[in-house]
């Protein structure tokens, strides 16, 4: 894969501070495929990776929930029972289908703190990607959960996303991005 810069364009990793060279040419899958419960799912494979969606969760069963899936929004009735308490493991990813998005426990997964260290964010990798769309956090959630589920082959390393965002740089000593254009550079990162 060529480098990329922020605006999308191929450029020369000697003609321009902006450049990242991308290890590989596999994409990654978007923020929305990453989402706590897309299609009646937790976190989607491949796994593992080192991020909890959750420790604890707690359903509030014979509720309607909305579950937003891709464009349209449908409405579904939980099969819970109340107050169903799941304990996160990871060996039974798959097993956990149709917790509600506004179950509680999504806050109780891996810190997204916890990972980016020089963040002042306190809330869940989960919790972002269902609260927080198109955010700079949203965008680093999507970006980390391709490079721990697909080492090796995802265009970025973990240490790769933790420099961009700890630097705000693609490269050492490159030009200081704003937070757009490092958004457009992780989005052009998934397909």
């Amino acid at each position: 894969m060529t480098s990329i810069n922020p605006s999308g364009d191929g450029v020369n990793c000697i003609a321009s501070s902006h450049t990242h060279t991308a290890g590989s040419s596999r994409l990654g899958l978007s923020p929305g495929y990453w989402k706590p419960n897309p299609n009646g799912r937790t976190f989607q494979p491949p796994y593992p990776w080192p991020i909890a969606p959750f420790e604890t969760i707690t359903t509030q069963g014979n509720k309607t929930y909305s579950f937003e899936q891709g464009l349209r929004k449908t409405e579904r009735k939980s099969d819970r029972t109340e107050g169903t308490t799941y304990t996160w493991n990871p060996s039974d990813y798959l097993q956990y289908r149709g917790l509600p998005q506004n179950a509680d426990g999504w806050d109780t997964g891996t810190k997204y703190n916890a990972v980016f260290t020089s963040s002042f964010e306190r809330r869940s990798f989960s919790r972002i990607l269902l609260e927080a769309n198109g955010s700079l956090e949203w965008h680093f959630c999507a970006a980390y959960l391709n490079a721990a589920a697909m080492p090796g082959t995802y265009v970025l390393s973990i240490q790769d996303v933790l420099e961009i965002a700890s630097a705000g740089r693609l490269v050492p000593g490159g030009s200081q991005l704003t937070d757009g254009q490092i958004k457009a550079f992780l989005s052009q990162t998934w397909s």
